[in-house]
């Protein structure tokens, strides 16, 4: 079991690499006073969860799919190890690597609070702790890529993965949006964007 499991972590160390890179740039560009003023009222409420829905899309897109297409998910098969034990290796090692990309990218929201001028992001920052938007943040997007390692199951192409995914995605948002004036609290509506 430890062994699969590290195979699935080496795997995944590209992505892991990439957002590390991504936060890194974002940090750097967070650094220049014209691209902090223009953009930070938009990371938090809205570009943060774009990119936690593209990653997670992304990351399980390829996990099960890939494999096939590369044909190394038939040497894995092949091995004594029960196929759903390689997914459930897969679907840790997944989780694993989506909860780091998670707290980087809001713990990126929260850098350097004394710089802020947009008062958006500060009212987040005052209202909900980053440990509490983290926790908040993360069940929603582990269900993405959960939903997202299915398709990769069933599907043989990456881009398939990728294409239903975008759907539901959207599809889950326009729900969000059409549940808005069935909230029964008026706060729902600064809620939307990480809903």
């Amino acid at each position: 079991m430890r062994p699969l499991l590290w195979k699935e972590m080496r795997d995944l160390r590209l992505w892991v690499a990439a957002c590390a890179v991504l936060v890194g740039g974002f940090e750097l560009l967070f650094q220049s006073e014209q691209f902090r003023r223009s953009f930070e009222g938009g990371y938090l409420p809205l570009f943060m969860p774009v990119l936690l829905a593209v990653a997670a899309i992304g990351l399980a897109g390829g996990q099960i799919a890939r494999e096939r297409h590369t044909r190394s998910l038939e040497y894995l098969l092949a091995r004594p190890v029960p196929p759903g034990l390689i997914v459930w290796m897969k679907f840790l090692a997944g989780t694993l690597a989506l909860a780091l990309l998670v707290a980087a990218l809001v713990g990126l929201g929260y850098f350097h609070p004394e710089r802020s001028q947009d008062t958006a992001v500060r009212a987040i920052r005052e209202q909900v702790g980053f440990q509490r938007l983290a926790l908040t943040l993360f069940p929603r997007y582990w269900c993405l890529y959960a939903l997202t390692l299915l398709c990769s199951v069933l599907a043989d192409r990456t881009a398939k993965v990728a294409a239903m995914m975008t759907a539901v995605a959207i599809a889950l948002a326009a729900l969000a949006g059409a549940l808005v004036p069935l909230a029964p609290f008026s706060a729902f509506v600064y809620w939307l964007p990480f809903v």
